[in-house]
C-alpha cells in the first residue's frame, strides 16, 4: 500500500537483494530486502534504508539508484586498503549511528560529487548548506 496516496503498491523490479515496488499513480517507492545487503546489524541497515530514502527524495532519483550509493559509500569507507590510500580511518557502525541521517551528506559530498575524501572541505562544503 502506498503510505502516500494508499494505491496499491506495483513491483516494478527485483535484484538478488531487493524487490522494488513503485506506486502507479503518485511515483512513491519502496523495497524490500531480500538478500544479504551490507553486513551491519538490523538497526544500521535501517539506517542505510532511511538514508537512502532521504537520497532519493533529496537528489529526485528512483530508490534503486539511492541505495546504490550508498552501497558504494559503504563498500568504500569500511575497505581498509581504500582508507589507508588515502590516510583516512576507516568508518563503521558507531561512526554512521553518530552521523544519522546525516551520512547523506557524506554520501552526497564523497559519492555523488566525487570529491577527494578531506574532512576539512567537506566542513566547509557543508556549512555553505
Amino acid at each position: 500500500m502506498c503510505l502516500s496516496c494508499n494505491a496499491l503498491l506495483q513491483r516494478s523490479k527485483e535484484t538478488s537483494t531487493w524487490i522494488f515496488y513503485k506506486c502507479p499513480s503518485c511515483e512513491y517507492e519502496n523495497a524490500d530486502l531480500i538478500g544479504e545487503w551490507l553486513p551491519v546489524d538490523e538497526d544500521t541497515h535501517y539506517l542505510f534504508y532511511e538514508i537512502a530514502m532521504k537520497l532519493r527524495s533529496e537528489l529526485n532519483i528512483s530508490l534503486e539508484s539511492a541505495i546504490g550509493l550508498v552501497e558504494e559509500y559503504y563498500s568504500k569507507f569500511t575497505n581498509a586498503d581504500y582508507c589507508d590510500s588515502l590516510g583516512i580511518n576507516v568508518q563503521d557502525e558507531d561512526f554512521f549511528h553518530s552521523e544519522g541521517i546525516g551520512m547523506v551528506y557524506w554520501i552526497v559530498f564523497f559519492v555523488v560529487e566525487k570529491n577527494v575524501p578531506d574532512y576539512a572541505k567537506f566542513v566547509e562544503w557543508r556549512s555553505k548548506l
